[in-house]
């Protein structure tokens, strides 16, 4: 197989509220893990306060070096990185990592 794998690397998770298009809140609560974190993604009516959706993800935490091991011992080389974009004001895209099969 030739394809390639992209692992997202982002910044750190934090707690926002953002005001969207027809009176709809977007919250994220984010709370730790043993290993890793749990992000809570909420859109609420703004003038009703009536729950739109209530979603929740768990997100295993690796660091790089321990990602980079792990990817080796499964017959992945590391072919580059990309990254250190400013996606949004306050949201900087760290790296994405890129994996091959060897």
């Amino acid at each position: 197989m030739n394809g390639l794998l992209v692992l997202s690397a982002q910044g750190m998770h934090i707690d926002r509220v953002e005001k969207l298009p027809g009176d709809i809140i977007h919250q994220v609560k984010v709370s730790k893990t043993d290993t890793g974190v749990k992000k809570q993604y909420l859109w609420i009516g703004e003038n009703n306060g009536e729950i739109i959706s209530d979603t929740t993800a768990d997100l295993l935490i690796l660091d790089s070096n321990k990602t980079k091991e792990l990817m080796e011992q499964s017959g992945f080389e590391q072919i580059g990185i990309e990254g250190n974009k400013k996606l949004m004001k306050n949201f900087l895209l760290s790296k994405f990592h890129i994996y091959q099969k060897r």
